[in-house]
């Protein structure tokens, strides 16, 4: 029987070192594909975690928080609601009529009733759809670059964790933005997966992804260009599935066109874009005769690639006079121009030779066009958001750039031997990187709540207009009030220290709204509107109505400044109806007359519908205020007032069955 020797042998010290070599590099040698998008999936989850405690800010309140619409139980009828709406329907002032995003509400209407409002689940899930990005980006790039990872991986690590992008992720309702990237990548996907295996459901899947891409943010009509464009610099296929392809794609952007004609083109012309808005109107003004609105809008081109450059000083508003109107002498104007031409010029010489560099700098110019005000004006002058699209283009060219300099064999290998083969480029890319994550993730915090990041944001751009209105209404706001309370409460601070502390609040929001009307004093009526809303909430109701008023004098078209100087007068009449009942009635004959004048101009507005029939209720004439309660809820199904109004009125008319009706129906849709 033979004897195994099973004692321990010594092992060279030397034998050691050289296994752990060996060993140290396994994982990275061994990654494939799906390793390399797991991990740009991770870093951007990671990145972005300490956005899941955030709230609702800045438009997430009107799209989302108290939108009626969106709030409502997810159903049949009210996605025929969202489809047939403007994407603002819903909110308290839902005077902007001219933005159609069906889909993007749609998924809000889904995660509010999933999340029961909860803010922090909302951030959650809006990262995960920024990770997915990093992963469908990467692939796409991965078939593209037939199966090289380094350009794929290295644009796809820039483009995640780069700052500029804070605006999209950190911000609820630009979940629009995120919609709109993924469709295109998504459909791009899947136009890969049907020439490669020519199965007809991946060209139907990449349809339906670019109409997803469409109804979540008009700007994705720029697909249309896109689409061919990727597909003559990536892809040889026969002409019959060009075009094919093509013609599909320009079907659907068509087809969103018309919807949204279809559904926008009853309701009222928008005003006219204020220079608060877009600095670019002032161009048209006497004052600013030396200036061009090409000119300008070609230099805040400039600012667009300065930022992604630099990224240093981010804002969530640039409106004037943070930018200013240029003429063709100006020196960024040149700069810009010079590199754009060079580009256009190197790309068209390129252009047989299907250049890398030249689809990046497309992508950029054809995806930034539509928002560019280069060829019309649309309702912001800047905003980083509209750079997070077109932004994939800059990354693209910086990295094929420094890859085709510095890679010099070219060879792709394991994560580590292909390191060790081109360091300088890896080296680039991830200190650059490194200095991005870095940024995105101390920018992040600022986003935590309104007052933190318009506190941070007006000392980058200390004269935006619309920081220093936003933070004036903020800091004097009830909402606000009872936050800061809070904090100081958890402090210990004693009651005297809580309202001395609100009050230099309060002195900060004047100054703030004062300056902002030093800078334009041509405000917006919405802007007046606002400030009027804001001391009505305090029950400050004689400037209330000064500020109601001035609005309904820059625009008596607009029904909701009319319905909201009723509501003053209506307040004013419930305050004297036990100790003056003559000078209450008068105040509420003043009242009746403001809400039917507001409701001639809108009849499908619920709200001045049931403020009729509160003055019938006031009156007594109880029959008169069910007509009006039961109008406003057969116009508005989601109208919880009307119906908790119609169960009051039931209740004093002694009909306890009706009253308990309409009460169960207003719970259903708040539940």
């Amino acid at each position: 029987m033979e004897i195994v020797n099973t004692e321990m042998q010594p092992v060279n010290d030397s034998t050691v070192v050289e296994q752990k070599k060996a060993l140290k590099p396994t994982l990275l040698a061994n990654m494939n594909p799906l390793h390399l998008a797991l991990i740009l999936f991770v870093i951007a989850c990671l990145l972005f975690s300490n956005t899941f405690q955030h709230g609702f800010v800045l438009d997430d309140i009107g799209i989302i928080k108290t939108n009626k619409i969106t709030e409502a139980s997810v159903s049949l009828d009210n996605t025929k609601v969202i489809f047939s709406t403007p994407h603002l329907k819903g909110a308290y002032h839902d005077a902007e009529n001219v933005i159609y995003r069906p889909f993007t509400k749609l998924l809000f209407n889904i995660e509010w009733n999933l999340f029961n409002g909860d803010p922090h689940l909302f951030h959650f899930l809006q990262v995960l759809l920024y990770a997915f990005i990093g992963i469908l980006l990467f692939f796409v790039l991965f078939e593209a670059f037939h199966k090289k990872w380094v350009v794929a991986f290295l644009v796809s690590l820039l483009f995640i964790v780069h700052p500029i992008h804070t605006e999209v992720v950190d911000n609820i309702k630009s979940a629009d933005e995120l919609l709109s990237l993924l469709g295109i990548l998504l459909a791009l996907r899947c136009i890969q997966q049907y020439i490669k295996k020519n199965e007809a459901v991946y060209f139907v899947l990449a349809m339906l992804s670019l109409l997803i891409a469409l109804f979540s943010k008009e700007s994705t009509v720029t697909a249309m260009a896109l689409v061919p464009l990727f597909l003559y610099f990536f892809m040889d296929i026969p002409m019959k599935k060009n075009i094919l392809i093509t013609a599909s794609s320009a079907a659907c952007v068509l087809f969103f066109l018309w919807c949204r004609w279809m559904v926008l083109h009853g309701y009222p012309e928008p005003r006219a874009i204020m220079a608060s808005d877009n600095y670019l109107v002032l161009c048209k003004e006497a004052a600013f005769a030396n200036t061009s609105q090409f000119a300008s809008a070609v230099s805040t081109f400039g600012l667009y690639l300065k930022t992604f450059f630099l990224p240093y000083a981010l804002s969530s508003d640039y409106s004037y006079s943070t930018i200013q109107p240029v003429g063709f002498a100006d020196v960024g104007f040149l700069v810009v121009m010079i590199i754009c031409i060079s580009l256009l010029l190197y790309t068209v010489k390129q252009w047989k030779q299907k250049s890398v560099i030249g689809f990046g700098f497309l992508w950029l110019l054809i995806s930034m066009s539509v928002t560019s005000n280069v060829f019309f004006l649309i309702g912001t002058s800047f905003g980083e958001r509209l750079f997070f699209i077109p932004s994939f283009g800059i990354c693209l060219v910086l990295v094929y750039a420094l890859y085709e300099k510095l890679d010099k064999e070219k060879i792709e290998s394991s994560f580590v031997e292909t390191m060790q083969k081109a360091p300088q480029l890896f080296a680039i890319v991830f200190v650059l990187a490194g200095l991005y994550s870095f940024k995105t993730w101390t920018r992040n915090k600022d986003w935590a709540s309104d007052t933190t990041l318009l506190s941070k944001d007006i000392e980058t751009c200390p004269n935006s207009c619309h920081l220093l209105f936003n933070l004036g209404i903020r800091l004097s706001g009830g909402e606000r009030k009872q936050e800061l309370a809070n904090e100081l409460i958890s402090l210990g601070y004693s009651q005297q220290q809580i309202e001395d502390s609100s009050a230099v609040e309060n002195h900060k929001s004047f100054a703030y709204l004062s300056k902002a009307l030093s800078i334009y004093p041509y405000m917006p009526p919405e802007g007046y509107n606002e400030i009027g809303l804001n001391y009505f909430n305090r029950g400050q109701l004689d400037s209330a109505y000064s500020f109601y008023h001035e609005a309904n004098i820059r625009d008596t078209s607009n029904p909701v400044f009319i319905n909201n100087i009723g509501t003053v007068y209506l307040n004013k009449a419930n305050a004297l109806k036990q100790s003056n009942l003559e000078e209450a009635n008068k105040l509420y004959a003043t009242a009746f007359s403001y809400f039917v004048n507001a409701s001639s101009k809108d009849t499908n507005e619920s709200d001045y519908m049931n403020n009729i029939g509160c003055i019938y209720g006031n009156a007594n004439r109880l029959d008169s205020a069910l007509f009006w309660f039961k109008k406003a809820s057969e116009h508005d199904s989601l109208d919880v007032v009307s119906l908790q109004y119609l169960s009051m009125t039931y209740q004093q008319l002694g009909d306890n069955n009706l009253s308990a009706y309409y009460q169960q129906r207003a719970n259903a849709i708040r539940h």
